[in-house]
């Protein structure tokens, strides 16, 4: 069962996601500190407004506007960004957003996008609606088209009407180049983590590891780096120094962003809290499998030598039971990769056990494979470090990390053994469709390059996870 102290601090996470949960009416929601920070950033691309004025054409069902008139649009659009910097009063948070728009101009150079210092998120949205219509509806009664304007603010502002299902307009968010709101959520959650301490009695061993699962798991759906300090005072609210990024995004993105990503990131958090206090008795499946394949495998072993066991510990059978909280049957898919020697001797310290040593010859090639032993090991090794390690990587003029799919689809294969001399070879894949339009030779020349080509980027990865397992000399292939 869950020890006293851990159900207290899942109560607690439950506790800071009701109170951040909401929206910009409700005090302490994280939307509403979000949306109502004074100072923020504005990051402005102009390819993704013209695309976007695009479909509000076909939205409206009308045709789409020359460049002309769009270069009227953003330049109108433009010249109110620019008057918004006169609305930061504080100094000291006008050089902040200074010096970050900065930053991030050198970031994404090549992307052409423009930063613009606004009083507040609710600014931008209420003047996208006002500003941005007026001048769609001016360019197309230019053109000879009349219709409501209370239509045209609809279409711009991206909200759906009931009698149409189409998906047109500009929406506004914090999470393409910055911290999104939940971000703020999952802050409160981390503090509140990292500030209990786990020694006293109410605890039992390896809460710790536990409750900082919680955050990790946040992190890694949600494709941030988590530092609460950075971004919250002490009272859980936010830093008047922090900068909140505002972008444009179409409505099937923002969408689609909140339904895959943050949605399902804060759902995990809420899931493990409740997993914690109903339903904390039973192993993990993985666990239970180790431990029942660990004892199939060390068992004589364990009767002639001393083990010493770091992780899970062998058990010849596993009986757990707990109550379901769904009436319903889940459809179960995991692979359990299996490995001897190597695998086994990760789960446990053994001593007094003489494991071959490496010849003269496969030291001097520099690889710390055992002959005969099975490269499933290495091959899992990698894949576990594999997505941190590409994203770290990925800058510009490289590929750049957005939303970790990328990283993620990326996976070791499997590792051919080379015969006599020849080095082994690591066969790897990636999610071909769309991100092989950047590789040279196979992509579109529009934006192919050697820097952009993904194979660079994960063959440097991988060599990069590898070397520090002292496996220097094979080759790679993706199939």
């Amino acid at each position: 069962m869950s020890s006293p102290g851990l159900k207290k601090t899942a109560k607690g996470i439950l506790r800071d996601l009701k109170r951040s949960a909401g929206n910009d009416s409700k005090s302490g929601s994280s939307r509403r500190e979000a949306e109502r920070a004074p100072g923020q950033l504005f990051v402005y691309d102009k390819k993704f407004m013209f695309t976007e004025l695009d479909k509000v054409a076909g939205f409206l069902g009308l045709e789409n506007l020359p460049d002309t008139k769009k270069e009227k649009i953003s330049e109108e659009w433009e010249a109110w960004l620019k008057t918004q910097e006169a609305n930061v009063k504080n100094k000291r948070k006008l050089n902040i957003l200074k010096t970050h728009a900065w930053q991030l101009g050198i970031k994404h150079k090549s992307r052409g996008f423009k930063y613009f210092i606004v009083g507040s998120f609710n600014t931008v949205g209420q003047k996208k609606r006002d500003i941005l219509a007026h001048a769609v509806e001016k360019a197309y009664r230019d053109l000879g088209n009349n219709f409501d304007e209370g239509y045209v603010k609809y279409a711009v502002s991206g909200r759906d009407l009931q009698e149409t299902d189409r998906q047109a307009g500009f929406q506004l968010g914090h999470g393409e180049y910055g911290a999104a709101a939940s971000t703020i959520t999952a802050a409160r959650v981390q503090q509140r983590i990292e500030n209990t301490d786990t020694s006293g009695a109410e605890f039992n061993k390896g809460d710790d590891v536990i409750l900082k699962n919680i955050t990790e798991t946040y992190q890694q759906k949600a494709d941030v780096k988590l530092d609460h300090k950075q971004i919250i005072t002490s009272d859980g609210k936010l830093r008047k120094d922090y900068v909140m990024i505002i972008s444009m995004h179409g409505v099937e993105e923002n969408q689609r962003d909140a339904r895959l990503i943050e949605g399902p990131a804060i759902d995990s958090i809420e899931q493990q809290a409740q997993d914690i206090i109903e339903n904390p008795a039973s192993t993990p499946l993985r666990d239970a499998i180790a431990k029942v394949f660990l004892d199939a495998l060390t068992r004589k072993t364990r009767t002639k030598t001393k083990v010493i066991f770091t992780g899970n510990k062998p058990k010849s059978k596993i009986k757990d039971s707990a109550k379901a909280r769904f009436p319903t049957t889940i459809p179960f898919k995991d692979t359990i990769p299996l490995a001897t020697a190597k695998g086994v001797f990760s789960l446990a310290t053994v001593k007094n056990i003489r494991k071959p040593k490496l010849s003269r010859k496969t030291k001097s090639q520099g690889s710390s494979t055992l002959p005969g032993e099975d490269s499933m090991a290495a091959i899992n090794m990698i894949n576990s470090k594999l997505p941190e390690t590409l994203m770290k990587n990925m800058n510009s003029p490289a590929l750049e990390n957005q939303t970790g799919r990328f990283a993620n689809s990326v996976k070791a294969i499997k590792m051919i053994q080379g015969k006599g001399k020849k080095w082994s070879t690591i066969n790897y894949t990636y999610d071909k469709d769309p991100y092989q339009v950047f590789e040279m030779g196979q992509g579109d020349r529009r934006w192919a390059t050697r820097a952009r080509d993904p194979r660079q980027l994960i063959e440097k990865s991988v060599r990069e996870i590898a070397v520090e397992h002292a496996m220097t000399r094979f080759k790679m292939q993706r199939i």
